[in-house]
């Protein structure tokens, strides 16, 4: 959900807002206010319990995985906490593993062009022969 280094923001406002303190009237330095409210709703954000359909669209694995790495498959030990029940499993945030790209808007991947396409030598020698004449 967060682009990574996101959390440290509030620190970064803190530290900017020290720094402009001296050049800056009160009222246009960055509050230490502004940090704060920052800093809740991005735990407030990371800390929400998400249902197993919720986690496997924002994390890009499947509701099976996402249930055997909770442990709740037989043969399976926990490798994430599970913040609900066994019958009601619920993943906070924090906890959700990610596939590189899961949960980027489909506007906001850049795609590279296509390569042009080689030919062959094998296609080059026939065309070479076939247009010898």
């Amino acid at each position: 959900m967060f682009p990574r280094g996101i959390t440290t923001l509030p620190d970064l406002f803190r530290a900017r807002a020290k720094e402009l303190a001296g050049y800056l009237a009160p009222a246009e330095v960055p509050s230490e206010q502004a940090a704060s409210l920052l800093e809740t709703a991005i735990t407030t954000a990371m800390t929400e319990p998400l249902s197993l359909e919720n986690a496997s669209t924002e994390s890009g694995f499947t509701i099976g995985h996402l249930r055997r790495l909770l442990g709740l498959e037989q043969g399976y030990p926990a490798k994430l906490p599970n913040a609900g029940t066994p019958e009601v499993p619920l993943l906070l945030r924090c906890h959700l593993p990610r596939k590189p790209g899961a949960g980027i808007a489909d506007d906001e991947v850049e795609v590279a062009p296509a390569r042009p396409r080689r030919t062959s030598s094998r296609m080059q020698v026939a065309r070479a022969v076939a247009s010898e004449d």
